[in-house]
């Protein structure tokens, strides 16, 4: 009998981690034993042999397939080295440029009259690189991507060098049919997340008269070709009101999620419309009314309200998950755990952990590198960058009396470092925003949700 690695499946290894086992298709990623990795590595498809436990085991897991005849084996389907630290996605700003004049955005087309933007050359580039430092999976963003003259051809680009496009991050405004047609003739399947910020209420953020119809027929054009569309509404004084109406009008158009995020301190939003930002209280509050009133309602449609809970509804069973940690935690976890496998690159070419932290370094003049200027696999290996994800919770509690002494310390793992910089210009300083939800009494509210409405679906 001859055995070989299942197509969808690569077997690769980045220091610190050797053997690490990705699906190609869902975009998964476990960690192999040694053992299973050098049994993975013999059955090369042209060499009989028998069936002992250990592939019994690994072919009942879909891992390994088998064959009476020979099975071609392509090199992809080799094990890979990747000499620099894990990050399994990056997401990529190609342009910042934008077609809107947002409120609350740093990439408001009045705000980049200079705007970056990747060549092409430029693009293909940086693109080998991901390919070389073992970067499977690409988020695509700006300003608004679709800006981007070229973008057909970087994503043609990604699509030949086996790179998955995961997310197009968008206002959804620029979306063609040949668009989308093109992504089915490349098999490229990306979730588009696209902002709609209200009925009654969009065109007010997105600063632009007039758009707030043709972005919902552009999110139906979206569903109706046949792509997976999450809606990302941002939440601002103006519009808490109407967070459950628009919940409600997506729940029958197709989509298949929702999230809800805080209009937060961008300086332009700061400067000019601080009186419209909600408290950390007042959206907490909006969130949970928000939850209950759905949950009690049996409400069908998946969403997230960020930095919160996640609301899922399942077989006819609802389930709402805290984005909090309800175990045990350790000082040696990372401290961020997205920027553990996930990196930013702006349109300039700038590295950064997460896209919100991007923006801070850029007012403090800090460069973690730029890949339009230094090797990609330097940036993933020797640099601020790397210092910065592999920060690790005990790093904070050493130097951080407030979050080392907390009695929410466990459940909240340090907060965001993205807003503990942001605010405190400290990495190692506290998230005020985690305070307010753990001190303001709001994960005790969420508790009691959650034992009132989650039914588990084999329950």
């Amino acid at each position: 009998m001859f055995y070989a690695l299942n197509p969808d499946y690569r077997i690769c290894g980045y220091r610190g981690l050797p053997y690490l086992l990705y699906h190609r298709v869902v975009g998964s990623l476990s960690v192999l034993s040694k053992d299973d990795a050098d049994l993975i590595g013999t059955c090369d498809g042209s060499t009989d042999m028998p069936l002992t436990d250990s592939i019994k085991r690994l072919c009942s897991l879909n891992i390994l397939k088998g064959s009476p005849e020979p099975i071609p084996v392509s090199e992809s389907q080799r094990y890979v080295y990747y000499d620099n630290r894990y990050f399994r996605t990056v997401t990529w700003a190609v342009t910042s440029a934008c077609n809107l004049n947002c409120r609350h955005c740093f990439a408001a087309k009045d705000a980049n009259r200079t705007a970056d933007r990747f060549t092409l050359e430029e693009a293909k580039k940086l693109i080998g690189e991901l390919k070389a430092c073992g970067v499977h999976e690409v988020d695509l963003t700006g300003g608004e991507p679709l800006m981007h003259p070229e973008l057909d051809k970087i994503i043609e680009e990604l699509s030949r060098s086996d790179i998955k496009i995961g997310r197009i991050v968008t206002n959804g405004l620029l979306v063609t049919d040949t668009f989308l047609k093109r992504l089915k003739e490349l098999k490229v399947d990306p979730l588009f997340t696209v902002s709609f910020d209200g009925l009654g209420t969009h065109d007010w953020l997105r600063n632009a008269e007039g758009i707030e119809q043709k972005t919902l027929d552009q999110i139906d054009r979206i569903v109706g070709a046949g792509f997976d569309v999450s809606v990302q509404m941002c939440v601002y004084r103006g519009n808490t009101d109407r967070m459950w109406d628009t919940l409600k009008y997506f729940e029958t158009r197709g989509i298949s999620s929702m999230r809800f995020m805080r209009a937060s301190e961008a300086p332009r939003w700061a400067e000019q419309y601080l009186d419209q930002t909600l408290t950390f209280e007042e959206y907490y509050d909006a969130g949970l009314k928000l939850t209950e009133r759905y949950a009690a309602e049996g409400g069908t449609l998946n969403f997230r309200v960020w930095r919160m809970l996640q609301y899922t509804y399942q077989e006819g069973h609802i389930l709402i998950r805290p984005m909090h940690n309800t175990g045990p935690c350790s000082g040696k976890w990372t401290a961020c755990q997205d920027a553990h496998d996930n990196f930013f690159i702006g349109a300039s070419g700038e590295a950064a952990p997460c896209m919100p932290v991007s923006g801070f370094l850029m007012m403090k003049g800090i460069s973690m590198g730029n890949v339009k200027k230094d090797p990609l696999q330097k940036i993933l290996s020797e640099s601020k960058l790397t210092d910065w994800t592999l920060l690790k919770l005990e790093d904070i509690y050493r130097v951080n009396a407030k979050c080392r002494e907390c009695p929410y310390r466990d459940a909240c793992c340090g907060g965001c470092r993205a807003l503990a910089y942001g605010l405190s210009g400290d990495l190692c300083g506290t998230d005020p925003m985690r305070c307010a939800y753990f001190f303001g009494g709001f994960s005790d509210r969420l508790n009691e949700l959650v034992k009132k409405y989650t039914k588990e679906p084999d329950a």
